[in-house]
């Protein structure tokens, strides 16, 4: 499928205070919501684009795109066609998210000049996987991802752990239901969590069209073998998503080492010390960019 995009709201990478930026990628079927913080100066290290999970959208990032502009990462962040702000209009598979992050480093590129440094939260990182196959990043960050083998190992280490959780989720895949606070903090926190925070996280969830879950479950099976930029895992030792061993399975399939965050969920980004995991990502890129 070609894409047509089109930009808008250009921003000076010089400027001279830290700016915050949102417009849409306009694609050849809808458009794609894309956020963008400018540092006050930009350090000499490619462009970071973020890619959220299952559920949520861009806004997932609001604190990691703060950060990383704060020290010197041109930072972007993108939520795919049925997320956040952005096209709502169809059901949208994996693919589909794959096409949105391919708009994505393509109009990064054009703008800034530079292939981004792309990290991958859960789903996300399954999108990164396939989207290493057809652009030369400049690193990418798989965090608390879904492992190149896909879906299907992650269902059945889960159904042995927790099986109830894993019946409420078929529900929810079955019946169209949107997740509520509860399974929001079952699934994305360790950390304790005001109820407000978390119910505002919880409305702004989405339903997944019932493709998605089939995509899934092909994974990224290609990639391991053909990857062609630097590469770092980051988890969390708490996750109930993700679990570790779902992690040490991917670190075994790329032939890297795993960046622990102890004490966190799956949602890293999101979590009360979320400045740690933000330090952890940045430590990561630093030394891929040394």
């Amino acid at each position: 499928m070609n894409m047509e995009i089109e930009y808008s709201n250009v921003v000076n990478p010089h400027s001279e205070s830290l700016s915050e930026q949102n417009w849409p990628l306009t694609v050849k079927d809808g458009y794609v919501e894309c956020k963008r913080h400018v540092p006050n100066v930009v350090r000499a290290a490619p462009p970071i684009l973020f890619l959220h999970g299952i559920f949520v959208g861009a806004w997932c990032w609001q604190h990691f795109l703060k950060d990383f502009a704060e020290h010197g990462y041109d930072a972007w962040a993108i939520s795919f066609r049925g997320h956040g702000h952005s096209s709502r209009d169809g059901e949208f598979g994996l693919n589909d998210f794959v096409l949105d992050a391919q708009a994505a480093v393509d109009e990064i590129k054009r703008v800034t000049g530079q292939m981004p440094l792309v990290v991958g939260h859960s789903m996300g990182g399954l999108v990164l996987q396939r989207l290493m196959l057809t652009r030369q990043l400049a690193g990418a960050v798989l965090m608390c991802a879904m492992p190149p083998q896909g879906l299907l190992p992650l269902a059945v280490g889960n159904w042995c752990l927790r099986p109830l959780q894993m019946l409420e989720l078929g529900q929810l895949m079955l019946t169209q239901q949107a997740i509520n606070a509860e399974q929001l903090q079952f699934g994305m926190f360790a950390q304790p969590i005001e109820a407000e925070r978390l119910q505002d996280y919880a409305k702004q969830t989405v339903v997944e069209a019932p493709r998605l879950w089939s995509d899934l479950m092909q994974g990224a099976m290609y990639t391991p073998w053909l990857k062609n930029c630097p590469m770092a895992l980051v988890a969390a030792s708490n996750d109930t998503l993700v679990p570790p061993a779902i992690t040490q399975m991917t670190a075994m399939s790329y032939s890297v080492s795993i960046h622990w965050l102890d004490g966190f969920g799956h949602g890293v980004m999101l979590e009360r010390d979320w400045q740690k995991a933000a330090a952890c990502v940045r430590g990561v890129i630093h030394k891929m960019h040394a």
